[in-house]
């Protein structure tokens, strides 16, 4: 059985790391719901939920800070409009990857995310 890492800024770094890689490599990416500049990029499936999907790239979502603050507040439309405009196929994959079961990442699993997003 693998050891969790009880280390919340390790998980931190690796998630600062990735959001940092996409606006690195994605930086005129648009806000898939309003067409803003995006600056962030939202787990559909959420961390806290669904650790499979936590650095799968199909489930994140780029959203201007508006568009991410209303999802924040429970403004379902949202999520509806970024869901129609992706399809049927993505609802169904984000369906199964809820289903998925990941614990946890280890240490070494969250150095390597680090070291695979590291931008310089």
């Amino acid at each position: 059985m693998k050891k969790r890492s009880k280390s919340k800024a390790t998980i931190d770094k690796a998630d600062r790391s990735l959001q940092d890689w996409f606006r690195k490599t994605y930086p005129d990416d648009k806000c898939e719901v309003c067409g803003l500049l995006a600056q962030v990029r939202h787990h559909h499936n959420e961390k806290s939920k669904s650790n499979a999907g936590r650095y799968n790239h199909d489930n994140l979502i780029a959203l201007c800070h508006s568009c991410h603050a209303k999802i924040t507040f429970g403004d379902n439309n949202v999520v509806a409009t970024y869901s129609i405009k992706r399809g049927p196929e993505w609802v169904e994959r984000m369906k199964q990857l809820k289903k998925a079961r990941k614990q946890y990442y280890t240490k070494g699993e969250l150095e390597i995310i680090i070291k695979k997003y590291e931008t310089k």
